[in-house]
């Protein structure tokens, strides 16, 4: 089979593809990344599939770059091509298919909540089934950075869930998906973002790096067995 071609869009310098970059250099899948800041939408028919990342912006922002982010996603998804959004990328996902964003009833930063207990997202039934978590845990702790989220109704299957924040993981269709969460973290994309992203100007830097490193090895395990799954959507 032909190797897909994937596009990563990127909403802003410092939220990059991460650990899905790695894995797709390691596997020999080509791809290519747009930097919405600065590069314009390329044609949807370039490419077999698309990751959508994160950024700063609000998915209700009626900003060019925004409108015309969500006005290419609705065209990519009436091509029925693999789609996954992470963070800001599954709100544009849900606007475009219209659906809600709405402020989250708690701001989740970094790996702990306000009690020092970790974010964990855990599978719904449908979650179970779904073929993208094929041997992921049916609950895992996540690196969270949103103050927004998808309201968890119609046009949506709901895969993943928190006690925060509801709307952790969805499907629309048979090929979209989106994570509220950072799946593709690493130790040197969160070493950026600390110096860069305003929410995380007030945490521990140094607790949040060993936090995370200690978990680093289960992280990567789990973004690699997402993003195997992600491929197998193509075949």
């Amino acid at each position: 089979m032909k190797k897909p071609k994937i596009l990563f869009l990127q909403n802003i310098e410092r939220e990059g593809p991460g650990s899905f970059s790695l894995f797709f250099h390691q596997w020999d899948i080509p791809f290519d990344l747009v930097h919405l800041e600065k590069d314009t939408l390329p044609s949807p028919d370039k490419y077999d599939g698309v990751i959508v990342l994160g950024g700063p912006d609000s998915a209700n922002d009626k900003t060019d770059k925004i409108l015309s982010e969500i006005e290419w996603i609705h065209k990519w998804l009436g091509k029925n091509k693999p789609y996954l959004g992470i963070c800001l990328g599954m709100q544009l996902l849900a606007k475009a298919v219209g659906g809600e964003v709405v402020k989250s009833p708690r701001k989740e930063i970094g790996l702990f909540d306000e009690k020092g207990e970790p974010y964990i997202v855990s599978l719904t039934e449908e979650g179970k089934q779904s073929p993208l978590f094929c041997g992921v845990p049916f609950s895992f702790p996540v690196f969270q950075l949103h103050g927004e989220m998808v309201l968890p109704h119609s046009p949506f299957v709901l895969l993943g869930t928190s006690e925060g924040c509801v709307s952790q993981a969805i499907r629309y269709g048979e090929k979209a998906y989106g994570f509220q969460f950072h799946i593709e973290m690493t130790s040197s994309y969160l070493e950026r973002i600390l110096q860069e992203d305003e929410d995380l100007q007030n945490v521990d830097k140094k607790s949040l790096l060993q936090a995370f490193s200690s978990k680093q090895t289960l992280f990567l395990n789990i973004a690699q067995t997402i993003a195997k799954n992600f491929l197998e959507i193509f075949s």
